[in-house]
């Protein structure tokens, strides 16, 4: 079965990115995908620099940047920063994550929706 294999680590870097906080990771992450033998492994290494969710000001009354689905947005963010897989295929992933973290269908649906959408300009870039 999908999933992380340890517990997201932050640490705020006093930054900020068009308003939002940036972190880097204090330790590795690691997302398996598919069963024991996985499919697929994404590593984000320690230090990776991520925004968590990049949800607009207007948004976050409604949708904030943090939550359970953190984990899945910083496995996004490093595949965009990257471009380590074709855009849709880090968007499927982010989707994929956010079910194993539990996160309700329908906000999952909804971010996966917002970064098919609004997401091609971030994709190559580093946070």
């Amino acid at each position: 079965m999908s999933g992380f294999t340890a517990p997201l680590r932050l640490a705020e870097t006093g930054e900020h990115q068009q308003g939002r906080p940036v972190y880097v990771t204090t330790q590795r992450l690691t997302y398996r995908l598919g069963a024991e033998r996985a499919l697929m492994v994404v590593v984000v290494p320690h230090g990776t620099r991520t925004d968590l969710a990049s949800v607009p000001s207007w948004a976050r009354k409604w949708f904030a940047p943090s939550g359970p689905w953190a984990p899945a947005t910083v496995v996004h963010d490093y595949l965009y920063a990257e471009a380590l897989v074709s855009r849709a295929m880090a968007d499927w992933i982010f989707l994929e994550a956010m079910a194993t973290l539990n996160v309700s269908p329908i906000r999952r649906w909804m971010m996966w929706a917002a970064v098919r959408l609004g997401g091609a300009r971030g994709y190559g870039k580093p946070t």
